[in-house]
C-alpha cells in the first residue's frame, strides 16, 4: 500500500487480516537441550511480551500486532532425575503457581545474567592479551 495515495502498488494482490481484541490462543513452546543461560534469555523475551512490550505480525507502526502472553503453566524436564520422572509420570514438574513460574523465571534469568557478563569478562581478557597489556 502506498501511504501518500492509499492504493494498491500496481494492480498488485493485497491481503489484509486482523483478528478481533481479546481473541485468544493457546501457545505451546517446547525448547529441548536449553542451557540455563539460553532459557533465561527466552524468560526475557516472554516477559516483553507479558508486558504488552513486544508486538508481531506487519503494520505495528500503524497500531496493530500488540500481543500479551499469560504465562499460566511451565512443565520443567531437567536433567536425567527429570527425564526420569517424566517418562515414568508421562510429564514434567509443573510450575503452576504463580511464585514457582516467578522462581523459575528469576533463576533462569539469573544464569543468562551471569553466562553474558562471563562472557564479557571473556572479551575483555582477550582484548588486553592482545593488545599486549
Amino acid at each position: 500500500i502506498d501511504r501518500d495515495t492509499e492504493t494498491v502498488f500496481g494492480g498488485r494482490k493485497y491481503d489484509f487480516e486482523v483478528v478481533p481484541r481479546e481473541t485468544t490462543f493457546d501457545l505451546h513452546l517446547r525448547i529441548d537441550n536449553a542451557s540455563a543461560g539460553e532459557m533465561g534469555l527466552l524468560f526475557i523475551g516472554l516477559r516483553e511480551f507479558a508486558n504488552g512490550s513486544a508486538w508481531i505480525g506487519g503494520n505495528t507502526s500503524r497500531g496493530l500486532g500488540q500481543v500479551q502472553i499469560e504465562l499460566d503453566v511451565f512443565e520443567v524436564i531437567e536433567g536425567r532425575t527429570g527425564l526420569l520422572n517424566y517418562l515414568k509420570a508421562g510429564r514434567g514438574d509443573l510450575r503452576e503457581t504463580k511464585e514457582a513460574r516467578d522462581t523459575l523465571e528469576r533463576d533462569k534469568v539469573h544464569a543468562f545474567l551471569v553466562a553474558l557478563t562471563a562472557r564479557e569478562d571473556n572479551d575483555a581478557e582477550e582484548t588486553a592479551q592482545s593488545s599486549g597489556t
